[in-house]
């Protein structure tokens, strides 16, 4: 959903009608870039990442606009579902600073997740186009250790029950455990 409030800070000023269609434009920009990915049109976002476009993902690791492109085309990344919220806008001559708060269900490389991250999208206008050439995803911390976890252990072993490694250590935090000096203990 395309929000209709626009960037606060210039509100009453002279600058206000430009600034508001900038703003709308970069909304309009990222909703069709979340299009995209839900449809994998790599036509579209071939269009929307700039050539030197770089994605640090929650755990850290950084892919270029060839390796993302190739994960969504071979199918090792679907974004099922997103949604997103708290959308801010910030703009900086031919620069957009985008945060948000996004809901999502995807698989990476067979490995199903869903939960909520918190990102920033930085676009550059060029050529009388936006295009995105950075992005960064925080998960919430739960989602981060589902994320690690399921990567490394797969789908089956991320059930509803804590999971302990070999040294009794919780993996995954669940309502009704607690932490105590030597380790964490279920309550009754």
């Amino acid at each position: 959903m395309i929000s209709q409030i626009h960037n606060r800070a210039f509100a009453g000023t002279s600058e206000e009608p430009a600034l508001w269609r900038l703003d709308q434009e970069v909304r309009q920009f990222e909703f069709e870039w979340g299009d995209a990915y839900l449809r994998r049109d790599m036509t579209t976002l071939e269009q929307i990442l700039a050539d030197d476009y770089t994605f640090t993902d929650p755990l850290g690791e950084i892919s270029d606009k060839r390796e993302n492109l190739a994960h969504i085309r071979s199918g090792a990344c679907v974004i099922a579902d997103t949604t997103s919220r708290d959308i801010r806008v910030r703009i900086y001559d031919h620069t957009a600073v985008v945060t948000a708060r996004s809901t999502f269900k995807a698989r990476y490389k067979g490995f199903s997740f869903q939960g909520q991250c918190q990102y920033t999208d930085i676009l550059v206008k060029r050529d009388g186009r936006w295009r995105a050439v950075a992005s960064q995803a925080t998960l919430a911390r739960r989602g981060v250790l589902l994320l690690s976890l399921r990567r490394f252990l797969g789908d089956r072993l991320a059930g509803s029950r804590p999971l302990f490694n070999k040294i009794g250590h919780v993996l995954i935090r669940r309502p009704g455990l607690n932490r105590r000096a030597n380790g964490l203990q279920q309550n009754a």
